[in-house]
């Protein structure tokens, strides 16, 4: 009988460390972000053009894109895991670009090296694509199509979470270079967010 209850007591103790151990595998992110991007227009033609060709014309502009990000990481082991990562960013150009709505969407995977505690820092490198959208609009007696685009993009960086309840976490700061190949040159962003991580 006291062996039983003995080994009763090991299974009970290893099954919640097991528990325990599984319990912080998954991670899921959700926050808002803030982009300062970088937006290239292309305008077809002049409103007031004294005949064919009408010149064209590239601009270049840096508005503040605001929206969320949201991420699902697994840790196969305790300091490195699997991040996939979601973002949208929107907002618009400057009036004298047709004060046309834009967003970018971001899509990315990659590895994350985190330092598990109270106070958890991160960093990750991730990898995949970004969607650009314009709608139309006049500035500049220039006329600017809607257009959208997709192309590789990156995020390097990273931030730190503070743990508030037994499986929810703050992250506080989240900050990242973001690098996309949209048309027509490669584009260099910073991205910073923050929000709440839950633990499964």
């Amino acid at each position: 009988m006291k062996w039983a209850r003995l080994n009763l007591g090991m299974v009970l103790v290893f099954a919640f460390a097991t528990t325990s151990r599984a319990q912080d595998r998954v991670e899921v992110f959700g926050g808002y972000s803030y982009v300062r991007a970088s937006v290239n227009v292309n305008a077809t033609g002049q409103l007031i053009c004294p005949g064919p060709p009408c010149p064209t014309k590239t601009f270049s502009a840096n508005p503040n894109l605001n929206g969320w990000e949201a991420n699902l990481r697994y840790k196969p082991l305790r300091t490195i895991g699997l991040v996939a990562d979601f973002g949208g960013n929107y907002g618009a150009l400057p009036g004298n670009l047709g004060n046309e709505s834009t967003h970018v969407n971001t899509y990315l995977l990659g590895p994350q090296i985190c330092f598990p505690g109270r106070i958890s820092p991160f960093v990750h490198a991730l990898f995949g694509g970004a969607h650009e959208s314009t709608g139309s609009g006049v500035g500049n007696l220039y006329f600017f199509p809607a257009h959208s685009s997709n192309a590789f993009a990156l995020a390097l960086g990273g931030g730190v979470d503070v743990k508030a309840l037994q499986s929810v976490h703050v992250r506080l700061i989240q900050v990242e270079y973001l690098g996309s190949n949209l048309p027509p040159s490669f584009q260099n962003q910073v991205r910073t967010s923050a929000g709440l991580v839950f633990q499964f």
